[in-house]
Parts: C-alpha cells; structure tokens; sequence
C-alpha cells in the first residue's frame, strides 16, 4: 500500500491528475493511521472473521518502506531491527544517498559489501551466501559510486 500511494502520486504529478493526489493522500492517512503503533509501522494486516486485523509484526523493511515511499518522516524514524540486504538495506542506503550523507553511505557500503566482494568477487542477494552470490540487482552500488565520484564523465571522457 506504501508503494502504491507512491504510485498514485507520481502519476498523479506526471498527468496532472489532482483526484490521483487526493487518493494518494487519502491512502497515506489510511496507512498512517492503521499501520503506524506509536513505535514502529506494522508490515500488514489479516482478515480474521471478516475483520481486518493488525497482527503486529514490524520489520526493518517496512520502516525503510515508509521512509522511501514518504509516508514517515526523520522525525517519526523508530529503531528497528535489522533487514536482509535486499530490498531492506538497498532502500536504507538510498535514503542515505537521497539526504546527502555520503560519508555514512560510503562507510556502510564498505562495511556490508567489501566482505561479499573479498571471499566471492561478487554482490549478494542477501547478507549471507545463501541465495544469489552474484545477484544484478546489486550492481545498484556503482550508481550511487558513479554519483558520488562522478565517473560516468570520466569513463565518457576516457572512451
């Protein structure tokens, strides 16, 4: 529902539909209101008995989810447990790239993928070498390098 509210809004200001925007902020309350405990914000709900009920489980994604989707803000940002690399840590190494904090970036990245990279010569899927051990999505890092260090221009440059 976090993704879809995103959703709405993006196309809400690509067509410049203002009833998309009302949804999406409508929805953003809905979630605020029904996922949000005071702590942390809630993964999901279950139908039980024909009622919609909050189990309670919170993960470290569903924050980061919240962050990236703009349902929470650095003020409302709780402390969590921690997520698997992907998607959990990809969204909370972005966030960190989107608000300018290059040096906790730069850090973290060094910190979680250089072991990857010194036992396999690759980027996992997840934190422990249990599912893909060269997973795509990971090269995900070089943009936020190339961003950072501006290398798109040199290797341009340099063809």
């Amino acid at each position: 529902n976090m993704l879809y509210a995103r959703m709405l809004q993006a196309v809400a200001r690509l067509y410049q539909e203002p009833g998309l925007l009302k949804k999406s902020s409508s929805l953003r309350e809905v979630i605020r209101k029904r996922s949000y405990n005071g702590h942390f914000f809630t993964d999901h709900e279950v139908i039980e008995n024909g009622q919609y009920q909050n189990p309670g489980h919170q993960s470290e994604v569903c924050q980061y989810y919240a962050f990236f989707t703009g349902i929470a803000d650095r003020q409302t940002y709780p402390q969590v447990t921690p997520a698997n690399a992907f998607i959990g840590d990809y969204l909370r190494l972005e966030l960190l790239f989107l608000d300018g904090r290059v040096d906790t970036l730069l850090k973290d990245l060094q910190m979680y993928f250089q072991p990857m990279a010194e036992k396999t010569g690759t980027l996992w899927e997840h934190n422990l070498p249990s599912a893909s051990c060269c997973h795509g999505f990971a090269s995900h890092v070089l943009y936020w390098l190339a961003k950072i260090y501006g290398t798109e221009n040199d290797i341009h440059a340099n063809a």
